[in-house]
């Protein structure tokens, strides 16, 4: 019987997988039989595809996905021909639009400022993005400017040479045309971003930047929160709860404004702590319906890039184990010519189930890459699958069965206790360094 992970979201935040565009159309080949494996002789890609609520195998029925790659796909893929039942968030393509990624932006770098603003009016790829996240997509982000781009090291983005004050004009503008193109009838639901960034790394400028652009950005009437670069993971959890407080008392947390998510972030500690924040807002701001979600690509990228597979955390009583370690993929030649099969180290319905010498096909004396693209769907499969149940069982120790550590415990209530408070600065000042300490013994960067 297939495993369902989503019947085990109890009101926990949402780990959405950051679908990659290659491995979202290779899983499109529903009916194409690969590689013959022990014990699925008769595996296809589409049993890989895990959003897929009939998957055999397992099923999550959350992702992401970025408009700034599938929206000029031509090619079949598991986003565009989704489930009925599923539910994709989808990035509005931000990060390909600053660093200057989409073809219809390349050469703008050696333009003036105000000619650079002129091409991206006078451009379609605004209709383009907001038209894919109409049709694909249950949740939206609106499409920011981002103000990192500003840094020395973007130098070769297109939008460099604007100032801060011009990346959020731009920005507001994109608000405007998305609130008078988007389809309604689709019922895509649009997360206005909030952000903010420093070209110096000063953090007062960086606070300063947080409250000008939200200001500037606040009084559009869209369905939540989108939050990523200094007011997310970036700043840290701290600055990101103190944003989460102010929208809670302007009243913006409630409804139409049901969801939020957070940009970047696929850690257990970040998933428990947005879980005690996603209740707190339902609590203490009226709106039962509030979620939370948030996103990383990791599982694919340590797949791909370093052929490295997730290993399940430990959890426990020491906050140190609760993180997620990554081991890279033994594909020596000795290896891929053992003649006793050696089991896959690691636990997931399919990639565990097999030896690595299923995932190591290339067994010459000399080859460029001993791994082929089932190796990497195999560990790309089995690296969501740890993701998932890596968050949603550090929510069941915390939420379910109050089995953590008692540092955490102690900051999951102090979460309730602020946003409970209408006077909530005097409190989060005098628990900050607490909050911030449980975090970093999470990470290991302290022996306290």
């Amino acid at each position: 019987m297939a495993e369902d992970l989503s019947a085990r979201i109890d009101n926990f935040a949402l780990y959405l997988p950051a679908v990659q565009f290659g491995s979202a159309c290779r899983l499109a080949q529903r009916d194409v039989e690969i590689r013959r494996l022990e014990p699925f002789p008769d595996l296809c890609w589409s049993d890989l595809d895990w959003h897929n609520p009939k998957n055999v195998h397992w099923h999550y029925k959350w992702c992401l996905a970025s408009a700034g790659h599938f929206a000029r796909a031509s090619r079949d893929n598991i986003i565009s021909n989704r489930h009925q039942d599923t539910i994709v968030v989808g990035d509005s393509g931000g990060f390909q639009i600053a660093t200057g990624a989409m073809k219809e932006t390349r050469g703008w770098a050696d333009l003036p400022g105000d000619e650079v603003i002129r091409r991206w009016q006078e451009s379609d790829i605004c209709h383009r993005l907001v038209d894919w996240l109409d049709a694909h997509c249950n949740w939206a982000m609106t499409i920011d400017m981002p103000l990192w781009i500003r840094s020395e090291e973007r130098r070769g983005s297109p939008f460099f040479k604007l100032s801060e004050a011009e990346l959020i004009d731009v920005t507001v503008s994109n608000l405007k045309l998305i609130d008078e193109i988007r389809d309604r009838r689709t019922g895509t639901k649009f997360l206005n971003v909030l952000q903010a960034a420093s070209s110096s790394g000063d953090l007062a400028d960086s606070m300063r930047s947080e409250d000008l652009w939200f200001d500037a950005v606040k009084d559009f009437d869209f369905e939540g929160w989108a939050i990523g670069g200094d007011v997310g993971r970036r700043g840290g959890f701290c600055r990101f709860l103190r944003r989460m407080l102010i929208l809670k008392n302007a009243g913006l947390l409630s409804p139409p404004r049901n969801w939020c998510h957070v940009l970047g972030i696929g850690t257990p500690m970040w998933s428990v702590f947005l879980t005690a924040i996603q209740r707190a807002v339902q609590n203490h701001a009226s709106n039962p319906d509030f979620a939370i979600s948030h996103d990383s690509a990791t599982p694919y990228s340590i797949a791909g890039k370093n052929q490295e597979y997730a290993l399940p955390a430990i959890l426990g009583d020491e906050l140190k184990n609760w993180t997620i370690r990554q081991a890279r993929l033994e594909i020596s030649y000795a290896v891929a010519n053992e003649a006793a099969p050696i089991r896959f180290p690691a636990s997931s319905p399919i990639a565990g189930a097999l030896t690595l010498q299923d995932l190591v096909p290339r067994r010459g004396k000399i080859e460029q890459k001993r791994t082929d693209h089932l190796s990497d769907a195999l560990l790309v499969n089995h690296n969501v699958y740890v993701y998932l149940t890596a968050m949603i069982r550090a929510n069941e120790a915390v939420f379910t069965y109050a089995e953590a550590p008692q540092p955490l415990l102690d900051a999951i209530a102090i979460i309730d206790q602020l946003f409970a408070t209408p006077t909530w600065v005097p409190l989060l000042d005098k628990h900050r360094n607490r909050l911030e300490a449980t975090f970093k013994r999470a990470l290991g960067q302290t022996n306290a």
